[in-house]
């Protein structure tokens, strides 16, 4: 074994390379526990972002298509009928509301202004 020691040189560590084998070998040392807390409050954050958004989708999808629908039918409602003897609303707007006579029309008016007439 010595002669193996005379004809090997001795080597010195890298610049660092000390530092970072007790690094190491610290961090070997250190218990699974002791990791895993260290990522806990991200993780935690994380699922919490995650949790709210899931929550908050649905919701924010369904107000966006209740909207959707209500411009749909007031853009309907403020369109003049396409009939050749249709009503036409100036300052307001009308919807044409269903019943069960085929002969009888009703609609809805809704005035934007005050009329001073």
């Amino acid at each position: 074994m010595r002669e193996l020691a005379n004809l090997l040189p001795e080597l010195s560590p890298p610049p660092g390379g000390l530092a970072h084998l007790r690094h190491s070998l610290r961090e070997q040392r250190e218990p699974t526990r002791q990791r895993f807390a260290r990522w806990l409050p991200a993780t935690a954050g994380a699922g919490a972002l995650m949790l709210l958004t899931l929550i908050w989708l649905p919701g924010a999808v369904s107000r966006e298509r209740t909207t959707q629908a209500l411009t749909r039918t007031l853009l309907q409602a403020a369109t003049p009928p396409t009939l050749p003897n249709g009503i036409q609303v100036e300052h307001g707007a009308a919807l044409l509301l269903t019943n069960g006579q085929a002969d009888t029309r009703v609609y809805l008016i809704a005035s934007t202004s005050l009329a001073s007439h």
